[in-house]
């Protein structure tokens, strides 16, 4: 909910949002079930050495044996007995958790220790901490104190301390905690999943809950918010509650602007009252309500510190602002919006208009209302208030306090649902409902919610119209202190023609100098008309969500899981362009360091193309097919007029997966036009698989797709060995394969001439002394493959066998020989010698025997057949133009008398190679 004023200083009107009866969505009492549990006992552990550094603590496991004074201990015996009871009293929304008893005698004073805002350059002090996870094993985290009370307060209540830490076997991986009066209360994010701890009952600390964010559920009715409503400056209490405001009014965020923080922690007073029936939940006790305020404060300070590089400290006096009697109190705890007023004054009188420069107040109305953009102005930044039945849990610190924070900061709304009336339009960037802090989450029902809560962390829009308004509007306002953080530098690649219907792909990429693990969050910047999930592409709104920000700085769209299972045109959130469009992506790389996190951005534009088809993987896109490995197949698509219609893709890549289309470590063919078709060879070597996956992705551009179904990999019979004796010959006379082939000290290997045989083989050994090769593989006119598909390549071991083998080079004809060659039995014809790797994959057969893409060609061949298609024609002369810009790249790139680079000796051979062939080879 938000409000906005109306003032002559101000640039933008700003107006007040309510829900029903001027609040937001209720959230309802959730009961626990219990998980399973069995870990070893863990605790405190001191570093022994003092001299190590933080990444000598990160590189030590992770896991946590017992310590002398354990202090979590797994939750077991008679609480299963408890349970009728803590149904009765627990408020946490979770599904399921993991329940521990902590012994807080043992903690706080380990905790005690603990340095204030770890430095890098401090680690005599480091401290380490383990906590629970939901799965039952502990992971440990470096610590310091890290107080979001002014230090004033913080005397005032000793026994009150927030906390901050990284952990030691994920750089990712942060934590906040508190221990206060009420408990040990832990939020830890990172890429792969959040999870926190807090007391089972908010008022006992017998038993605490481990649980997954994604554990935590909403069972309370949808609720749809009011519309906006404008209110005087100077005239709240009576203004016309049923006034909409028109989309001109809102305050716009102007135009899309790189956002840029972290160079400085800017750090606000922030006062927060409570109201008598606050209090009353949390024991009606100052310090019992002080504790409350410090947890929620913890985590929103969290993440504005770490989205923002903001900080929220409580100002000195802020007990002064805890009522522990309802009936005297001055608020009226069932009208949020008349709270407002009433807070304004309250703070005001109490704190001093000058002695904090954002003020709340907490109560148990549900919901929550504010003023945007309001942080330091006089008469109206204490005007934001938050509510709920029972006030804990992220339910009430990030869907709530958060957001109405958000608004106080400037944040407008981002969600795009047409379904609540508080729709902002200039701001109205998320898909649906959106998913995060200044979305609406649960909230907007049917198809417009994307999850039932918020993520913790701002979309791109929040971050940039906060900055801007505490940068550009109140500069003035708090205090900055330089963090001395390098802020990443960040690059979101280019800009692309798509073709529409067709996944597709985007990678940046960023540094920083700091060393930091960064994470990376691709979202869409494109407004347009209110849509529901639903609703076809409208040629503007916009059609991707927002993810948690993860360590990789790639994100296929829509997501990986939704292109494996084909239902690409039905994924809400996620929906493929269908018309010609431009789709806009910011990506916002964040760096997550404490005490200042560093945020950059960068832009990239995607223009679709509506050919009226998709890109698309043919074969094997029905369950049923099988390859068996080493055997030719073909693989089809649809090109879908992406070789054209400014689209323009030459050339793909093609790769398979044998895990269901997780990784692609296969490469079929490395570069192969676009043409819908590609004779392939099953590569050997392969391990049986039900879930093999075949990818098709454009080269120098960002769409692919991926076959929609398994397809079943049958390794081959394994391949017979060969085995030459010294003084043995022995003579081929037709193709064949070998998994081993060795050769002893005068022994030959001989292939008949004019029998056009291919020698396959995986491992090819032949004896030398140390100089030179002693036995023979005799090819006179025929060819050889050597296979290394899954290993390293042989090429350069390849290149010298041929070299000592022909006389022609200078050899003494033991190696790889050929006594056509050395004969000149067609003279300019030698043994040419080429990776299939280097060449892309372009020799896919010899003689109708298929050739892998990993593997080395060693083929008869006119001096001067770079592509080695049997003749010497203008496309081999283009490819020496390329080896020799490059410098030389080998026989295929035009050295054809392997001296390491490509040049005019080359081009001569080349040209007698051409006057002298005589037909194909």
């Amino acid at each position: 909910m938000r409000l906005r004023r109306s003032d002559a200083q101000f640039q933008a009107a700003r107006t007040p949002r309510r829900g029903p009866n001027g609040v937001e969505a209720l959230e309802s009492r959730v009961f626990l079930s219990v998980a399973p549990v069995g870990v070893a006992l863990a605790g405190f552990e001191q570093p022994q050495n003092l001299l190590r550094d933080t990444r000598d603590l990160r590189n030590q496991r992770a896991s946590v044996t017992q310590a002398n004074a354990p202090y979590w201990r797994p939750r077991v015996g008679n609480f299963a007995i408890a349970r009728a009871v803590e149904q009765t009293q627990s408020y946490l929304s979770a599904r399921n958790y993991t329940a521990f008893a902590l012994d807080d005698t043992l903690m706080r004073p380990a905790l005690a220790a603990a340095p204030r805002e770890l430095s890098e350059q401090d680690f005599a002090n480091t401290n380490i901490i383990a906590l629970p996870r939901p799965d039952g094993t502990m992971q440990r985290f470096e610590f310091a104190e890290s107080s979001v009370m002014d230090p004033a307060l913080a005397a005032q209540f000793p026994d009150i301390k927030t906390y901050s830490g990284t952990a030691v076997d994920d750089p990712n991986a942060r934590v906040r905690f508190d221990v206060t009066p009420l408990g040990f209360h832990a939020q830890v994010t990172s890429p792969g999943a959040t999870y926190y701890i807090d007391p089972i009952y908010h008022l006992d600390q017998s038993v605490y809950a481990s649980y997954w964010r994604a554990d935590m559920q909403k069972t309370e009715p949808f609720a749809f918010l009011d519309s906006d409503i404008a209110h005087a400056a100077h005239d709240d209490e009576g203004a016309d509650h049923a006034t909409v405001l028109s989309s001109a009014a809102a305050l716009s965020p102007g135009a899309i602007t790189n956002v840029t923080s972290g160079a400085s922690l800017r750090t606000y007073r922030l006062a927060v009252a409570a109201t008598g029936e606050y209090t009353a939940f949390f024991g009606g006790t100052v310090a019992g309500a002080q504790a409350a305020i410090v947890t929620a404060i913890n985590r929103v300070s969290g993440i504005f510190e770490n989205d923002l590089s903001i900080r929220l400290s409580l100002v000195a006096n802020n007990a002064s602002l805890v009522y522990t009697n309802a009936a005297s109190d001055p608020y009226s705890n069932g009208d949020a919006f008349g709270m407002l007023a009433q807070n304004q004054a309250t703070v005001d009188a109490v704190i001093g208009e000058g002695n904090y420069d954002i003020g709340h107040v907490f109560s148990t109305t549900p919901g929550g209302i504010a003023y945007i953009g309001v942080v330091g102005q006089s008469g109206y930044k204490a005007r934001g208030e938050t509510g709920r039945g029972a006030p804990v849990g992220d339910a009430f610190y990030v869907d709530y306090v958060a957001h109405e924070m958000g608004h106080q900061f400037g944040a407008e709304h981002t969600f795009n649902t047409s379904a609540p009336v508080s729709r902002n339009a200039a701001t109205a960037y998320e898909p649906g409902s959106g998913s995060t802090i200044m979305g609406y989450a649960g909230l907007t029902g049917g198809n417009s919610d994307l999850q039932s809560r918020p993520d913790a962390y701002f979309h791109w829009i929040s971050q940039q119209q906060i900055i801007d308004y505490v940068d550009g509007t109140i500069p003035w306002a708090g205090t900055r202190t330089g963090t001395g953080n390098s802020l990443p530098s960040v690059y979101a690649g280019s800009d692309y023609v798509i073709p529409a219907h067709t996944p597709f792909a985007l990678t940046g990429a960023a540094t920083d100098a700091n060393g930091d693990a960064l994470t990376y969050a691709w979202e869409q910047a494109d407004l347009g008309p209110a849509n529901l999930l639903d609703a076809p592409d409208n040629g503007s709104s916009p059609l991707f969500r927002s993810f948690v920000p993860g360590s990789s700085p790639t994100r296929s769209f829509p997501k990986l899981s939704t292109v494996l299972s084909g239902a690409t045109a039905d994924n809400l959130g996620e929906r493929l362009p269908t018309t010609n469009r431009q789709l806009k992506f910011r990506l916002t790389v964040r760096d997550n360091r404490a005490g200042g996190g560093g945020v950059t951005t960068d832009d990239s534009v995607l223009y679709v193309v509506n050919t009226g088809a998709s890109f698309s993987v043919t074969t094997a896109d029905f369950p049923g097919t099988n390859w068996a490995t080493g055997s030719a197949q073909s693989i089809n698509w649809n090109v879908a007029g992406t070789n054209a219609n400014g689209i323009n893709t030459a050339n793909v890549r093609i790769s398979l997966s044998t895990d269901g289309g997780l990784t692609f470590p296969h490469i079929l063919a490395a570069s192969t036009p676009n043409d819908g078709s590609e004779p392939i060879t099953v590569p050997t070597g392969l391990a049986a698989s039900a879930a093999g996956r075949i990818k098709i992705e454009a080269i120098g551009n960002v769409f692919y797709d991926i076959s929609n179904a398994n397809l079943n990999i049958t390794p081959t019979a394994s391949l017979p060995d060969l085995n030459v004796a010294a003084g043995q010959t022995v003579e081929l006379l037709a193709s064949q394969a070998f998994n081993y082939i060795g050769i002893q000290a005068g022994g030959t290997l001989s292939i008949r001439a004019g029998t056009q045989t291919v020698l396959r083989v995986k491992t090819l050994v032949i004896a030398d002394n140390g100089i030179n090769y002693t036995g023979k593989l005799e090819l006179h006119d025929n060819d050889l493959v050597l296979d290394y598909t899954g290993g390293s390549s042989p090429y350069a071991t390849i290149l010298n066998m041929v070299k000592k083998g022909l006389a022609l080079l200078g050899g003494n004809g033991q190696g790889i020989a050929s006594s056509d060659v050395d004969t000149l039995v067609r003279p300019s014809a030698i043994l040419a010698v080429v990776d299939n790797v280097t060449s892309g994959g372009q020799i896919s057969s010899l003689s109708g025997v298929p050739v892998p893409l990993q593997s080395i060609v060693v083929k008869y061949t006119w001096r001067g057949d770079t592509n080695l298609d049997g003749r010497v024609s203008g496309s081999d002369f283009a490819l020496a133009d390329t080896g020799f810009s490059a410098g030389g790249l080998g026989w295929f790139y035009g050295d054809v008398n392997y001296d390491g680079v490509t040049n005019g000796s080359d081009y001569a051979l080349m040209d007698t190679g051409f006057s002298s062939q005589t037909g194909v080879l």
